[in-house]
């Protein structure tokens, strides 16, 4: 390397760091995204419309693992600042300690306010029950 001309090792260096940033940062913000969008669509799919409680305990595994992935989103604060406009209400911490989400369960916590977020509005109320039941039965 040291024999090539210098701007053949610019360019050369310039590709290589290109690359790595791309691998690092880039590439993890587009999965970010991907996952979010991913959420989105399930949730609309088959939680905002759905009706039946059965149908809420059945999904209930997916809906703790999209909390996992808000709890990560959040830890991260590149990633959480990036994500920032569809997240920025649904990490209040002083929202959670609030009475309305005293009774759901921590494994439910993010991906409730989440929701209640980025749902419909007039179903908020619904929402938090919704979540509270699946809280009631997954204690038991």
């Amino acid at each position: 390397m040291n024999t090539l001309p210098i701007e053949l090792e610019t360019e050369i260096w310039n590709m290589y760091w290109k690359g790595v940033f791309k691998e690092n940062v880039l590439d993890r913000f587009k999965k970010t995204r991907d996952s979010i969008d991913k959420m989105d669509f399930f949730l609309d799919k088959h939680f905002y419309l759905n009706t039946s409680k059965d149908y809420d305990y059945k999904i209930a595994y997916y809906l703790r693992e999209y909390n996992v992935l808000l709890n990560g989103l959040h830890t991260e604060r590149g990633i959480y600042q990036f994500s920032r406009y569809k997240l920025h209400l649904c990490f209040d911490k002083n929202y959670l300690r609030t009475l309305v989400f005293s009774k759901v369960s921590v494994k439910y916590q993010n991906i409730c306010m989440y929701c209640l977020c980025n749902g419909i509005p007039n179903m908020s109320y619904m929402i938090i029950e919704r979540f509270k039941q699946l809280s009631q039965r997954n204690i038991i």
